[in-house]
């Protein structure tokens, strides 16, 4: 256990690769850990090792701690870092705790219709105000923007009845190229932070590592960094998203969660430390913007998000950046060409290979996301990939 410390502590001092890996991959492991023990308390309570596994989450709690509170990057972080203090990350539910926002919570499972399609199965945490607040807003971030805004209105009208108030002074900022409030924090009866963007907010720390300040005054390698940024960010807070990155898994979306979230996000950061070391405009700079455009689109939910949603703008305002750089690089006389998958799959499917089948989400025989866009770079094809309903 020694040695972890001390191996640990020399990622903070000095930077060294070999600690961030142990870091991370301490922190897949914690992941795996903690989901197989929920598994266990509620299918298996009687398992023998459970106190065991317990007493392991504590220490790689202790071990992950080493850094200090900064490193934190789950929901302990983002309380701390607004001063709110209504729950700590990891506890476990108080059956003595009135949750006040329970009428929000069942009148969204309530509504089967309408939200089921685009959401898939609902799960709403039931221990902390706090967190049922964070979790609601996230799954409307998904939702058709109509849909989202009435029901952004209907839990300000929930919160409001049980003596909170919508405050935006208590929000985390993720750093990117505009100034976006996600949602709202609460104030009152209820201490629970907002979540916003900021080109003020600092990059994600493993992001930082790689986005050096000799690359500030160049707007795209920066609007690329922070988009990393909110995925790496919003991965942290959203216990619903998945990935379908084919060169981590090939064959599913699947949770993002334990082994598959450590490599998806090393594979994410690998791509976006290629695209920094590429010049800027040259066909290989492209390649790797459309890898990196790719691992982007990959972190998804079950079923994807609507395009309208703040997910679908997202990922709208990435692609666009791809297509500048492809602009940029036709302007020189390089044969460029990029395609959009249609909506429809039928459409889809010749420009398209190794896509990914769901039974959920949306009209079948529709495209649920464009993983992959199609592309041909000086005569060479390189086939898109999507998800759909089929």
């Amino acid at each position: 256990m020694q040695v972890l410390h001390t191996l640990l502590k020399k990622r903070k001092d000095d930077n060294s690769p070999l600690a961030q890996a142990l870091y991370y991959a301490l922190k897949g492991v914690r992941s795996s850990m903690e989901a197989a023990l929920e598994h266990a308390l509620k299918d298996n309570p009687d398992d023998v090792g459970i106190k065991d596994c317990q007493q392991l989450l504590a220490d790689l709690d202790e071990l992950l701690g080493v850094n200090g509170p900064a490193e934190d990057s789950d929901l302990t972080s983002w309380l701390r870092a607004t001063g709110s203090s209504d729950v700590q990350a990891n506890a476990p539910p108080s059956k003595l705790t009135q949750i006040r926002l329970n009428p929000l919570r069942d009148e969204i499972l309530a509504q089967k219709s309408g939200l089921t399609i685009e959401l898939g199965a609902l799960k709403l945490r039931e221990d902390s105000d706090a967190w049922l607040w964070r979790d609601v807003q996230l799954l409307l971030l998904r939702l058709p923007a109509d849909q989202a805004v009435r029901w952004r209105d209907r839990a300000r009208l929930i919160a409001e009845g049980v003596q909170c108030q919508i405050t935006v002074h208590n929000v985390a900022r993720f750093s990117f190229h505009t100034e976006e409030l996600l949602f709202p924090g609460l104030e009152g009866a209820i201490q629970a932070p907002g979540l916003g963007l900021s080109p003020d907010a600092p990059l994600e720390p493993r992001v930082k590592g790689i986005f050096s300040e000799d690359m500030e005054n160049n707007p795209e390698l920066r609007f690329l960094a922070q988009a990393v940024s909110v995925c790496l960010g919003m991965a942290d807070l959203d216990p619903n998203l998945h990935h379908a990155l084919e060169t981590v898994y090939r064959f599913d979306v699947v949770p993002f969660q334990g082994d598959q979230r450590t490599r998806f996000e090393q594979e994410l950061l690998n791509r976006l430390q290629r695209v920094c070391q590429m010049p800027e405009v040259s066909m290989d700079a492209l390649k790797s913007r459309l890898d990196l455009d790719e691992a982007i689109h990959s972190l998804t939910h079950m079923p994807p998000a609507d395009r309208t949603s703040w997910w679908g703008g997202f990922r709208q305002r990435c692609r666009d950046s791809l297509f500048r750089a492809a602009n940029r690089l036709r302007s020189q006389g390089h044969e460029v060409q990029l395609r959009a998958a249609p909506e429809s799959f039928r459409s889809a499917d010749e420009l398209t290979h190794n896509n990914v089948p769901l039974k959920v989400g949306g009209a079948t025989g529709m495209v649920l996301a464009s993983l992959r866009i199609w592309a041909k770079l000086d005569g060479r094809v390189y086939p898109g990939r999507v998800i759909y309903r089929s």
